[in-house]
């Protein structure tokens, strides 16, 4: 395709780095816990703690190149939508000064198979966001995982679950009262047919 840089952005990876490292470093192919955290910026804050677990890595993408305009729930959309992905988790990075996204993004998937099809969608030249071509990689680091590590980024995730489940019943609630707010406005233009979207005609 002549036209595949406008849709694919060319890319190193973060997949494509994980996969050099046997080659650069055959004595020592592992990462410690220690260098993963540096790889992975965990000490600049931001980071979901998921990323230090190995069996979460594997349904896990790492994605750059977004828009920085760009929010967790329409990243969100775009990959439930477009690739049929079931996610459990955004984490859009922020830079450290300006605390304003910077283009990159942790997601967390319910599998492997939704992860696969997530770097489906980047191969395909389909990954876009506001007519922007945005980079999906996996996340297949070998590393030396720790308890501690696990257990932190599963009490993490249990409060984001628990706020995500806030969240969908709040929009719930507030959907709902959108919809009763309008059947009285329409209730009560049906009895004063004087009234007319709200103003005296």
């Amino acid at each position: 395709r002549t036209d595949f840089r406008g849709v694919r952005v060319p890319a190193f990876s973060l997949q494509n780095a994980l996969d050099c490292l046997p080659a650069l470093r055959p004595d020592a192919p592992r990462f410690s816990a220690r260098e993963w955290d540096v790889v992975v910026g965990m000490a600049a804050g931001g980071v979901p703690k998921w990323v230090a677990v190995e069996e979460m890595r594997a349904q896990s993408v790492y994605v750059h190149n977004l828009s920085t305009s760009v929010t967790a729930k329409k990243l969100e959309g775009v990959l439930e939508g477009e690739a049929d992905c079931e996610i459990r988790e955004v984490r859009l990075m922020k830079d450290a000064a300006m605390r304003q996204p910077n283009g990159i993004a942790w997601i967390l998937l319910e599998d492997g198979a939704s992860a696969e099809r997530a770097c489906a969608l980047f191969d395909e030249g389909q990954a876009l966001l506001y007519g922007q071509p945005f980079v999906v990689s996996r996340v297949n680091a070998d590393v030396q995982d720790s308890q501690a590590g696990k257990a932190s980024a599963l009490r993490e995730l249990q409060r984001a679950d628990k706020n995500r489940a806030k969240e969908a019943a709040d929009d719930k609630k507030k959907l709902q009262q959108n919809v009763e707010g309008s059947w009285a406005r329409h209730e009560y233009a049906a009895e004063h047919p004087a009234y007319a979207d709200g103003r005296i005609s």
